[in-house]
């Protein structure tokens, strides 16, 4: 992946990545999914010079997905909250179907894919 920031390496070939704010910090990060293996990796920063990063939360999702995208969720603000909570939310489509993942549990997989930065 490449932005006026610099050049990442994620995932395999064939894995679908998308950026959004998947832990409602205000920052958004990369997620990867593996239409293969059925997982979607969600990353909570961005990998600096040689240090990878792991994704904070793995789902496990139907295979084969075709493409991802991204759409914006709002959730409940806490009582005495400045302002609402707001995260992104991972859309898997599957030809005319798709499947919307959010608010995911984090999780420990050690299985999972690393971010690193190229440049």
């Amino acid at each position: 992946m490449r932005t006026s920031h610099g050049e990442w390496t994620i995932g395999a070939p064939g894995d679908l990545v998308t950026v959004g704010d998947w832990d409602c910090d205000g920052r958004a990060t990369l997620a990867v999914v593996s239409p293969i293996t059925g997982k979607a990796g969600f990353f909570a920063s961005w990998p600096r010079s040689s240090h990878p990063v792991m994704p904070m939360r793995v789902a496990h999702v139907p295979h084969h997905a075709t493409a991802v995208s991204t759409a914006s969720s709002t959730g409940e603000a806490a009582p005495n909250a400045i302002s609402e909570l707001a995260c992104d939310e991972l859309i898997l489509h599957y030809g005319e179907l798709s499947l919307t993942l959010s608010h995911l549990e984090p999780t420990v997989d050690t299985t999972s894919w690393l971010a690193t930065k190229q440049r």
